[in-house]
C-alpha cells in the first residue's frame, strides 16, 4: 500500500513530463507513438489501479477505464489516417471511437456519485441540469450555430462537430454530480475530477480553434493537454483514497448546499448574460436559443427552490421535535410538557391530571449493572406508561429517573387518583431486558388542575411534594393538598439526621479497582460512600451530600471516610496487598483550615505512608476560592499525598488554570469516556485532553470504563489508569481481594507499554502486583 500511495504521483510526474516532452518531438511516426503510447499506459495504470486498490464498486472504474481506453483507440486511428494513409478525413472512425467513450465516462462518473449517496430525489439532477443547460447555451452560440450556418461543411461533418460539445457538456452536468456528492473530499477524487475537467477543457479549446485563428495556430500545444487528462486519470486510479469514492457517505444538507449553490449560480443568469455579450460584440443575436434557456433555467429553479423550501420547513420541523423530545427515552420533555400542561388549561372548563413517577434506588441500577442498563430500564417504563396512558394521556421524562402522565378532560379526583394507581399497578411487575430482570419500585405523585392550581411550574413542584409524600408513606399514590410543604421532602429529612447517622456508623465504603491500561495490575481503590439508612436503605451519596455541605457537617463526614478508608487500606497492607485509596473531598473540605492536620492525624492514626492516599477534588470545588485551595493543596502536596482532579471535563476544564495546582492526575468524566467507541466527537476530546494532560506532566484516569472495546481504545491513546463497571463494580472492602485477584488473573496487557510519558504516582510505584 505505501508503494501505491507513493506510485500516483511518480507517475504523474513522469507521464505529465512526456506529454509536455513529446511536444519538442518533431511530427512524424515518433511524435505519435509517444502519444499513444502514454495513452495506453495510462489505460494499463488505471487497471493496475483498480486492482491493487481494490473499491468496493470497481464498475465505475472499469467504465471510466473503457472510456479512457476508446480515446487511445481514437487516438491511434487518427495517427494512422495522418501518418500511415497521410490523409486528414472528417468525420472519420476516430470521430466514431472518440464519441462512443463519452458514455462510458459519463456512466463512471455517474455511479461514482451515486455509490457515495447521493440523494434518490431529482435535487442533485436539477443541479446538474441547470450547469448543463447555462453551458449549453454557451456551446451553442459559440460553437454548433456557427457550425450550421457554415455552408461549407456537409451533414456529417455538422453533426459530428454539434455532437462533441454536447457530450462535454453532457459529461461536464454529471461531473458537478460527482462534485455534490457526500463525503469529504480525497486526493483521488481530486485527480478525477481534475481529469475529466482538463478533458474538458481541451475539447473546448479545440472546438474553438476553429473559429479563433489564434488557437488554430497553436493547436498542436493542445495534444499535451490530452496526455495529462489521462495521466490524472491513472493518477486517480492509483491512488488508495479511490476506494472512498464508492463508498456511501453522510454530509451535512448544509455544505453540499453552499457548493452547489457556487456551482449552479452563474448557470442561472446565463441566458442573459450571453444575449448581452451578444448584443455588445454586434453579429447575430441567437434570440431563440437564449429564450429556451432561460425558460428551461427559471423552470428548474423554480422547482428547486421549492424543494429547498420544503427541505427547509422539514428540517425545522425536526429540529422543533428534536427540542421537545428525550434523547434518550423519546418521550415528550420537561419543556413539551410544560407548553403542553398551559394549553390544556386554556381550554374552557378544563379539568387536568398530572401523574408523576419517581424510580425510586435508580442510581442503584446504574451503579450495579452500568448506564447502559439505567438507559434501557428508563426506555422500557417509557413504554409501558405510554401503554397505560393510551391516547388519551400525553407520557414525558422531565429529567433524571422522574416521569410524567398529563391526562386531560378527567371527570373528577376518583378517576385521577385511579389512573394514578393504574399507573402504579403497571410498574409494580419485573422490567425484564434482553439477559436480565429488574424489579423497580416506584412513587407516585398527583395534582389536579384546576383544584391544586393552574400554573404549569407549580403543579410539576406540588407533585414532586405529593411524590416525597409518597415515599415517606405507604408507597401508594399520594395526592397533593395543601397540608403537605416542600419542607417534608426526604433530603432536609436526611439532614437533620445525618450527624447522628455519623457516630451510629450508619455510612458505609465501597471500592472500585482502578486499573493501570498498560499493565492490567491494580493501583488503587477509589472509596464511595453510601448510608445506609434504617428506614430508606442504601443511599448514594447525591442524597446526603449536598445537605452535609449546606449543614456544615461535610466536615465530620470526611474524617469519617478518611478513617475507614484508611482502616482498611490497612488492613489490606497487613494481608500483603499493597495497594492505595482515593477518598473525595468536598469544597468546603478544601476551605477547612484543619483539613491538612485531619489528613496527617487519619494517616498516623493507621500507621500508613501520605502515598497510601489519594486525594480527589472537583475542578468547581479548586475553583470556588481559588487562593484557599491551592493553600491547602500545595500543603496536602508538602505532606506527601497524591491529588487528582475528579470528573475533569464536566466544570470549568481549564487546562492552563489545572496546571497552576499541585496535581498530578487527572480523572476524565464517564460523559466522554463512555462513548468513544462510537462517538467520534468523544473520541477527539479523550485522545487530546490525554495528549494535552502528557505535555503537562499529568496522567489520566479514565472513568465510565463499561467494556473491553473502550479498555482497548483507551490503551492505544496512551491513556494511563481506567475504572469503570466494565473492570469492576464498587464492592465492601470484604470482597476487594477477591476482586483484585480477579483482575489480576484476567486482565492481560494490551499494549506493549505506556505512551502518556508521565512517571506512575508515587502510592502506584510503591505498589506491587497483587498475586
Amino acid at each position: 500500500m505505501i508503494w501505491v500511495r507513493s506510485a500516483w504521483s511518480r507517475w504523474l510526474a513522469a507521464s505529465s513530463a512526456v506529454a509536455v516532452l513529446h511536444l519538442l518531438l518533431p511530427l512524424g511516426f515518433p511524435r505519435g507513438i509517444v502519444y499513444v503510447s502514454v495513452g495506453f499506459l495510462s489505460v494499463a495504470v488505471m487497471l493496475v489501479g483498480i486492482s491493487r486498490n481494490a473499491p468496493a464498486a470497481r464498475l465505475p472504474w472499469y467504465l471510466l477505464t473503457v472510456g479512457i481506453a476508446l480515446m487511445t483507440v481514437g487516438d491511434f486511428l487518427w495517427s494512422w489516417f495522418e501518418l500511415v494513409l497521410e490523409t486528414d478525413p472528417y468525420p472519420s472512425a476516430a470521430d466514431v471511437v472518440y464519441l462512443a467513450a463519452y458514455p462510458f465516462l459519463g456512466a463512471g462518473l455517474l455511479m461514482l456519485a451515486r455509490a457515495r449517496g447521493s440523494e434518490r430525489h431529482p435535487t442533485a439532477a436539477i443541479d446538474s441540469l441547470l450547469v448543463s443547460i447555462g453551458l449549453g447555451l454557451v456551446a451553442w452560440v459559440t460553437l454548433v450555430a456557427p457550425a450550421l450556418r457554415d455552408p461549407e461543411l456537409d451533414l456529417a461533418s455538422t453533426v459530428v462537430g454539434a455532437a462533441y460539445p454536447i457530450v462535454d457538456i453532457i459529461l461536464i452536468g454529471l461531473l458537478v454530480r460527482l462534485l455534490t456528492a457526500p463525503g469529504a473530499r480525497s486526493t483521488a477524487s481530486v485527480l478525477l475530477v481534475s481529469a475529466t475537467g482538463s478533458l474538458m477543457a481541451v475539447d473546448a479549446l479545440f472546438q474553438l480553434s476553429a473559429l479563433v485563428p489564434a488557437l488554430e495556430e497553436h493547436v498542436l500545444l493542445l495534444d499535451a493537454g490530452w496526455l495529462v487528462s489521462y495521466a490524472l486519470f491513472g493518477a486517480a486510479a492509483l491512488d488508495p483514497g479511490m476506494r472512498l469514492m464508492s463508498e456511501r457517505a453522510v454530509e451535512p444538507e448544509q455544505r453540499k448546499g453552499r457548493q452547489r449553490l457556487m456551482l449552479v449560480g452563474p448557470a442561472v443568469f446565463m441566458a442573459p448574460t450571453v444575449l448581452v455579450v451578444q448584443l455588445v460584440l454586434g453579429g447575430t443575436v441567437d434570440v431563440w436559443a437564449a429564450a429556451v434557456a432561460a425558460v428551461a433555467l427559471t423552470v428548474l429553479s423554480l422547482i428547486r427552490m421549492a424543494r429547498m423550501t420544503r427541505w427547509l420547513e422539514e428540517q425545522a420541523q425536526s429540529l422543533r421535535g428534536a427540542a421537545d423530545t428525550d434523547i434518550v427515552t423519546g418521550l415528550a420533555n420537561r419543556r413539551l410538557l410544560v407548553r403542553e400542561i398551559r394549553d390544556a388549561l386554556a381550554a374552557p372548563r378544563a379539568r387536568v391530571a398530572l401523574v408523576l413517577v419517581d424510580v425510586d434506588r435508580f442510581s442503584e441500577i446504574n451503579e450495579t449493572f452500568g448506564h447502559r442498563t439505567g438507559d434501557e430500564v428508563l426506555i422500557r417504563i417509557g413504554e409501558r406508561l405510554r401503554s397505560v396512558a393510551g391516547h388519551a394521556g400525553l407520557v414525558a421524562r422531565p429529567g433524571g429517573d422522574e416521569f410524567a402522565i398529563l391526562f386531560r378532560d378527567v371527570p373528577g379526583s376518583g378517576t385521577a387518583m385511579n389512573l394514578a394507581q393504574s399507573v402504579h399497578d403497571a410498574l409494580a411487575r419485573p422490567v425484564r431486558l434482553d439477559d436480565l430482570e429488574v424489579r423497580v419500585q416506584v412513587s407516585v405523585g398527583l395534582v389536579v388542575a384546576p383544584d391544586d392550581g393552574t400554573d404549569p411550574l407549580d403543579l410539576l413542584h406540588r407533585g414532586d411534594v405529593a411524590l416525597s409524600t409518597a415515599k415517606r408513606g405507604s408507597r401508594l399514590p399520594a395526592r397533593y393538598d395543601a397540608s403537605m410543604s416542600s419542607a417534608s421532602t426526604l433530603a432536609p429529612a436526611l439532614g437533620g439526621t445525618l450527624l447522628g447517622a455519623i457516630s451510629r456508623g450508619e455510612l458505609v465504603l465501597h471500592y472500585q479497582p482502578i486499573v493501570e491500561v498498560s499493565t492490567g495490575r491494580v493501583l488503587a481503590v477509589e472509596a464511595l460512600v453510601r448510608w445506609q439508612h434504617p428506614e430508606h436503605g442504601l443511599l448514594t451519596p447525591n442524597l446526603f451530600i449536598p445537605t452535609a455541605e449546606r449543614t456544615g457537617v461535610i466536615g465530620p463526614l470526611t474524617r469519617d471516610v478518611l478513617d475507614q478508608a484508611l482502616r482498611a487500606v490497612a488492613g489490606w497492607r497487613a494481608d500483603g496487598l499493597d495497594i492505595a485509596v482515593a477518598v473525595n473531598l468536598a469544597a468546603q473540605n478544601l476551605l477547612d483550615p484543619e483539613i491538612v492536620s485531619d489528613v496527617r492525624a487519619a494517616l498516623a492514626r493507621h500507621g500508613l505512608p501520605a502515598s497510601a492516599l489519594e486525594l480527589e477534588i472537583t475542578e468547581s470545588s479548586a475553583m470556588s476560592d481559588p487562593e484557599r485551595a491551592l493553600e491547602a493543596l500545595d500543603a496536602l502536596e508538602r505532606l506527601g499525598v497524591e491529588l487528582a482532579v475528579d470528573d475533569y471535563g464536566t466544570g470549568h476544564s481549564s487546562l492552563a488554570y489545572l496546571h497552576r495546582l499541585p496535581v498530578g492526575r487527572l480523572k476524565l468524566d464517564r460523559a466522554f469516556v463512555g462513548g468513544i467507541a462510537q462517538d467520534r466527537a468523544s473520541e477527539a476530546i479523550v485522545r487530546s485532553t490525554i495528549e494535552l494532560a502528557r505535555h503537562l506532566g499529568l496522567s489520566v484516569v479514565a472513568e465510565g470504563v463499561e467494556d473491553d472495546a473502550t479498555f482497548a481504545m483507551l490503551s492505544e491513546m496512551g491513556c494511563y489508569a481506567a475504572q469503570g463497571f466494565g473492570l469492576a463494580r464498587p464492592g465492601p472492602a470484604a470482597g476487594i481481594p477477591a476482586v483484585i485477584a480477579e483482575i489480576t488473573r484476567t486482565r492481560a496487557p494490551v499494549a506493549p507499554a505506556r505512551r502518556d510519558g508521565v512517571p506512575a504516582p508515587r502510592a502506584a510505584a510503591a505498589a506491587p502486583a497483587p498475586r
